[in-house]
């Protein structure tokens, strides 16, 4: 009953906003959900359409904005840039629900429906609300807050080795279910018991999962980074945003986030300096993380694992993990399940439904810790699916690249968010990561558009 009435006052405090107009501070309560929220956690646990928090309100956000200011809203999505990618990816999704064997009644659509507003609709929210804003303040101060709560849960989270704040959300706002052989204990439950190892404890904050703290972390210091490198607010704030990303970044302890970072920070460095000047920035990198190694033993313990992890297949609960043999493993059986239905795959959901993943059930063990975008495409998309991934990405890639020539340092930090995302998403799968990394880069588009429009950006909030 309360949550039923919170739902209706959010409803009418949503639309009624929108209805008499919105300004720049319309985009922290998304960047609020964004860093702080996990998609797991649910208004109605027991209701998946109307349940994950970000495509709730982001669905009533864009039904508020056709509703109440349709010409406002389409005479701006005309100017999306890349509206032709966005509509092709949104069309195909239904597409592949529609037919899937594994998917049935009004899932067909709403499932769909659901997963654009929350994926690929990010994309262009932001350039709907700030269109006629800037919002830079906005959002330095929102992101700096948010990093700071997750900072402060994530210390409580290694201090009492346990994720207290997760477990407790699990309890009220994630439905219980069926996970495996176990009744009536949510997953994410079950997940948290999974990471709280002693020997190798992971940090995960507001997060369910350790990947996607780290991830989230990943994507705020690229973007204090960003700020230090436009000089447009003071460096305190900044370095203190930095070393808070910096803490989630190394604590989450997952090898595949410390390597999506340093991908990612290596281009965003290169393409923002000169040479010379990457070339002495990585230098200093280079001692700080050689003597960081060697004075901090928990970044010690990391770095040996992460060369042990590309070269075993232990079963340690210290270097257990995906090693290249273990690729090679998952690879060889994806192709064996991809050749029944190479153009189409075998259906959306084969991966959980016909397959068993996650569960005690599993048909194939080979499958075990199965975790790549690109496998998962390959198994229920097939190659239509895998195109089509390819000519969004790309397209998004390529704009960026072009707009090099406009503002240099703006496409230069979303390539760098676009490059933390496919490493993320091909080593780990994509969990959390899409919607914040398209939501983010929609930031910078409406940014490079306003560029090309006027020449330059209006830095007031």
């Amino acid at each position: 009953m309360i949550v039923a009435l919170i739902t209706i006052l959010v409803l009418v405090f949503t639309i009624k906003i929108i209805k008499n107009s919105f300004d720049s501070k319309t985009i922290s309560i998304f960047i609020v959900i964004l860093l702080l929220f996990d998609t797991s956690i649910k208004i109605y646990p027991s209701m998946p359409f109307m349940g994950q928090v970000l495509a709730f309100i982001s669905s009533i956000f864009l039904f508020s904005l056709f509703l109440f200011q349709r010409r406002y809203t389409l005479a701006y999505i005309q100017y999306f840039p890349l509206n032709r990618p966005l509509i092709v990816m949104c069309a195909i999704t239904f597409f592949f629900y529609i037919i899937s064997d594994y998917i049935s009644g009004f899932k067909k659509i709403g499932s769909p429906l659901i997963n654009c507003c929350l994926y690929f609709m990010q994309l262009i929210i932001p350039f709907i609300i700030l269109r006629k804003y800037s919002g830079d303040k906005t959002i330095f101060r929102t992101v700096l807050i948010c990093t700071l709560i997750s900072f402060l849960i994530g210390v409580l989270n290694y201090v009492y080795k346990g994720n207290i704040y997760m477990s407790e959300i699990a309890k009220y706002y994630i439905g219980k279910t069926s996970v495996g052989n176990v009744e009536g204990v949510s997953a994410s439950e079950l997940m948290l018991d999974m990471y709280e190892d002693v020997q190798r404890f992971r940090v995960s904050s507001v997060w369910r999962s350790p990947f996607v703290y780290g991830y989230v972390s990943i994507v705020t210091f690229l973007y204090f980074l960003f700020m230090l490198v436009l000089d447009k607010y003071k460096n305190m704030p900044i370095y203190i945003g930095m070393l808070c990303s910096l803490f989630g970044i190394f604590f989450c302890n997952c090898r595949s986030v410390l390597v999506t970072f340093l991908i990612s920070f290596f281009i965003f460095i290169l393409n923002v300096y000169k040479f010379s000047k990457v070339v002495k920035i990585l230098f200093c990198c280079l001692i700080f993380v050689l003597i960081t190694i060697f004075c901090v033993p928990q970044l010690s313990t990391m770095f040996d694992m992460l060369i042990a992890s590309f070269t075993t297949q232990s079963t340690s609960s210290q270097i257990q993990g995906s090693s290249i043999a273990m690729r090679l493993i998952q690879f060889e059986a994806v192709i064996e399940y991809f050749s029944r239905n190479p153009i189409l795959g075998n259906g959306v959901n084969f991966f959980v439904e016909y397959l068993g993943w996650g569960t005690q059930n599993m048909k194939d063990m080979r499958l075990f810790g199965l975790e790549s975008i690109l496998f998962n495409l390959l198994l229920e998309r097939g190659l239509v699916g895998l195109l089509v991934y390819s000519y969004f990405y790309f397209s998004i890639l390529r704009y960026l690249m072009k707009c090099k020539k406009i503002n240099r340092n703006y496409s230069s930090f979303g390539i760098a968010l676009l490059t933390a995302y496919f490493s993320f998403a091909m080593i780990t799968g994509e969990l959390n990561s899409v919607s914040i990394t398209l939501f983010f880069i929609g930031i910078v588009i409406v940014k490079l558009e306003k560029i090309k429009k006027n020449g330059c950006i209006d830095h007031n909030s």
